[in-house]
C-alpha cells in the first residue's frame, strides 16, 4: 500500500513537477497517510543506504569544490551545489533552456565564451533536453577540450539500479 501510494504520486510528476504545489501535496499526503508504517529500523536502514552516496559526495567535494563549470540548464543545480561547484552559466540562460525558450543573445554569447575561453571544466550537458543552442555548444566544448559531463533528469534505463554505481 505505501509503495503504491508513493509510486502513484511520483508518476503524476513531470520532469520538473516537484516545484508544482498540487503534486508536492500529493506526495506529502501519501507520506503522511503511511507514516505509521515507517519504523525506526526502516529509518536506520534508509540512512545506512545513503552511506555510499555520502562518501562519494564528500570525495567529490574535496576534489572539486570551487571548480568553475558551465551547464545547459539547472537540472544539475542541486548536485553542483552539494559538491561546491561554481556555476558560471547565467541563471537566465539556464531557465530559458529549461522552459524551451531561446536564451537572450548576450547569455548565449557568454555561454559560448565560457567554453571557447576554457574558463570552465566541465560542461554539464543535459542529454535529455536538447535545444538548437545547446547542440551548437557541444562542438565548441569539444574543440576547446572542455570535458562534457552528461547529466540527466531521470535515470536512463541503460544505467545500473543506483546513481552511485
Amino acid at each position: 500500500m505505501r509503495e503504491e501510494a508513493l509510486t502513484e504520486a511520483a508518476e503524476r510528476l513531470d520532469a520538473h513537477g516537484c516545484r508544482a504545489t498540487p503534486q508536492r501535496m500529493a506526495i506529502v499526503t501519501a507520506l503522511m497517510a503511511q507514516r505509521h508504517a515507517v519504523t525506526a529500523q526502516d529509518l536506520r536502514r534508509f540512512d545506512a543506504s545513503l552511506t555510499p552516496w555520502r562518501t562519494e559526495l564528500a570525495s567529490l567535494r574535496r576534489r572539486f569544490k570551487g571548480t568553475p563549470i558551465a551547464v545547459t540548464e539547472p537540472v544539475f543545480g542541486y548536485a553542483a551545489a552539494a559538491i561546491g561547484l561554481n556555476v558560471l552559466t547565467p541563471q537566465s540562460f539556464q531557465l530559458a533552456i529549461q522552459e524551451g525558450n531561446d536564451p537572450a543573445p548576450q547569455d548565449a554569447q557568454l555561454e559560448q565564451d565560457l567554453l571557447s575561453g576554457n574558463r570552465v571544466r566541465p560542461f554539464a550537458y543535459n542529454r535529455q533536453v536538447v535545444a538548437p543552442i545547446t547542440t551548437r555548444l557541444l562542438p565548441i566544448a569539444h574543440a576547446h577540450h572542455v570535458p562534457v559531463a552528461g547529466v540527466y533528469e531521470t535515470m536512463p534505463t541503460s544505467h545500473k539500479t543506483r546513481y552511485v554505481d
